[in-house]
Formats: C-alpha cells, structure tokens, sequence
C-alpha cells in the first residue's frame, strides 16, 4: 500500500536582528511551494523553541506552510524529487533570511483526498478579503 505524503517548512516571522521579516517574503516562498506541490497551506504563526549554548531557552514566532500529495501515481523517483525540490526551497529561504538552519519535515498519510466542490469565479465582498495573506502575518 502506498503512502501519501505531507511536507512543512518553518520559516521564521522575524530576523536575527529581531525585526519583522516583510510577509511579502514570507508570501513568495508559500507561492513557489503552490506552485510546485498545486497548493499549500500557511499556519501564520507557530511559536518554535531551543536552548542556546549557555541552556537557555529561545523562543521565536515562525510561519509554518505545508502541503500534501496523494503519491497514488507517482514513482518513488518522483517522490524523492519532490522531497529534494522542498529541501531546495528550504535552503534558499535560509540563505535569504540568514538563518543557521530552516526545519523541513516529511511524514507519510494513510490517505489523501481532495474534495471537489463547486467553483464559482466570484464571491459575495463579505467573504472577500483582498489582502488576506498580508493580515495574517503582518
């Protein structure tokens, strides 16, 4: 029986220098990540500890994105490229955003499905919020 596949990188909301990292920034890597993988999921705030050299305990506010893949038609060799691109992704957030390192993780699912519903090209503006991304992590 073949797995399904869930991947997540966390990024941080602010530099080393502790100002707000530009959810624009934040909002390209969610971009690439839809693009490669047809979608992607942003919990905009993730709180992430560690203990420094000295045991102290460090605590930071992260963005996590994620996605999932029904794996059902894709060979082991295609899985392992999608892992490989999201390592890729990961290391060329943490090169842009000057961190030591960027947690990625892979977990396998029993099952993925995506659940059709109805398309429709607009919405009421009550449901609208044009800038959604930005609100969220900003």
């Amino acid at each position: 029986m073949k797995e399904d596949l869930m991947a997540c990188i966390v990024l941080p909301k602010y530099s080393n220098s502790g100002q707000r990292i530009d959810s624009d920034m934040l909002s390209k890597y969610s971009e690439k990540m839809s693009k490669e993988y047809g979608g992607v999921t942003v919990r905009p705030t993730s709180l992430g500890c560690w203990e420094d050299e000295s045991g102290k305990l460090i605590c930071e506010e992260n963005v996590v994105m994620c996605f999932a893949i029904n794996t059902e038609d894709l060979s082991r060799n295609e899985i392992k490229k999608k892992k490989n691109k999201l390592i890729k992704i990961a290391r060329e957030s943490g090169e842009e955003l000057g961190q030591a390192e960027v947690m990625v993780w892979f977990d396998t699912l029993d099952s993925v499905t995506f659940v059709r519903g109805r398309f429709k090209k607009e919405l009421p503006s009550r449901v609208v919020e044009h800038d959604f991304f930005k609100r969220l992590l900003d």
